[in-house]
């Protein structure tokens, strides 16, 4: 049977990207170096390749900590073109015409999230 819903982590992505014959999309609040570094690999090893990046480049999304500085600093310094989108915080990649997922991308905390959880006082 097949699945319906399934974790998707930067290196589900990266297998994902890596794939790619015709083109990929990807579109997220941000962005992993990881992520990036498949994207950029991918790119250089098929120059038929089409890709379209959509993200939030504001810092905001990685305060909430959505993909990193460097994932982002990576494609800049690749020149890879980077369609801007404010305030995306859901996740799309689509490889070729056979994978597509919907992801809500994880966030990562330098801290324990329940740092962040407001308390009560009695």
């Amino acid at each position: 049977m097949e699945r319906t819903f399934s974790y998707i982590n930067d290196e589900r992505i990266g297998e994902l990207i890596s794939s790619a014959k015709r083109y990929a999309i990807y579109a997220a609040p941000s962005i992993s170096k990881s992520t990036a570094q498949a994207l950029v690999s991918c790119c250089q090893q098929n120059s038929g390749l089409k890709t379209h990046i959509v993200l939030d480049v504001d810092a905001e999304p990685m305060r909430l900590g959505f993909g990193d500085r460097e994932g982002l600093q990576f494609l800049f310094e690749h020149g890879v073109v980077i369609r801007k989108a404010t305030g995306l915080r859901v996740g799309v990649i689509v490889v070729d015409d056979e994978a597509g997922s919907m992801l809500q991308p994880l966030r990562s905390f330098s801290t324990s999230p329940t740092k962040h959880l407001a308390t009560r006082s009695r």
